[in-house]
């Protein structure tokens, strides 16, 4: 993409693109406005220490109505897709069946002023941080995705509203900082909603949900399927209909 002004280049459409062994970011998409990448491919790229750059990501978006359709993204330098700047607000980055594994940082990291965005039906597994980060978001929806044995969280929330999370299957997560649990809200979290998701912590995190502080607020928790505990702090956030389990069998959908 590179750097341009926001709506010089509209409707792009790319399919079928494999990028490997770059030194910084495979796609790098910068304020272009209604883009449709499908099929593509990201691997081993953005492991560039002590260059301008550092560590990038597999995919990097900041520009509108962007839609990622059965893609890929494993073994980059940072996170398996970043979209969002804090500096800019940039609006419906949609995620559709890809896969993101293996990466040195998040598999999907929604942040910044980044609005009405979605992660649908895809396979987060094996990263080195979280399986999905929400930071500073609005208006985000998580679902139906298979989100399992991440280093961090599952879904790790950080000032980030009005969110939906439903009918996720969220697993063995944890497995190098247990303490965020597979679901972990902080930073003022509120107006979220978490409902109908199945959570399998395994050995790992000793929690399934966590509202880490008393500024985490507002936030629904229904019809989860857990086998662990719930930590909630918010005066106003509710919990209802969870259903407790003991362990399970790990989910079989991988990438």
């Amino acid at each position: 993409g590179g750097s341009s002004t926001m709506g010089q280049v509209t409707d792009l459409v790319l399919e079928r693109i494999e990028v490997k062994n770059v030194l910084t970011y495979a796609y790098d998409l910068i304020r272009l406005t209604r883009t449709t990448i499908t099929g593509c491919l990201s691997h081993d790229n953005g492991i560039s220490p002590g260059s301008t750059w550092g560590y990038s990501s597999g995919f990097e978006i900041l520009s509108d109505d962007t839609t990622l359709v059965n893609c890929k993204s494993w073994n980059n330098g940072n996170n398996g897709l970043s979209s969002g700047q804090s500096s800019t607000v940039y609006y419906r980055t949609k995620v559709i069946g890809c896969s993101f594994y293996n990466n040195q940082g998040d598999g999907v990291y929604f942040y910044g002023a980044l609005q009405d965005s979605q992660v649908i039906g895809c396979a987060i597994q094996g990263n080195a941080g979280n399986g999905v980060h929400l930071s500073s978001v609005n208006h985000a929806a998580i679902t139906g995705n298979s989100i399992t044995a991440n280093a961090n969280a599952g879904i790790s929330f950080s000032g980030t509203t009005n969110t939906t999370v439903i009918g996720n299957v969220i697993e063995l997560n944890g497995t190098v900082s247990p303490a965020d649990a597979d679901i972990y809200m902080y930073g003022t979290s509120t107006n979220n909603q978490i409902i109908g998701n199945q959570i399998n912590t395994g050995n790992h995190s000793p929690a399934s949900i966590v509202e880490q502080t008393s500024t985490d607020d507002y936030n629904t928790f229904r019809a989860n399927v857990i086998n662990s505990g719930l930590t909630i702090t918010g005066t106003h956030s509710t919990v209802s209909d969870a259903r407790y389990l003991g362990a399970w069998q790990a989910s079989t959908k991988y990438y």
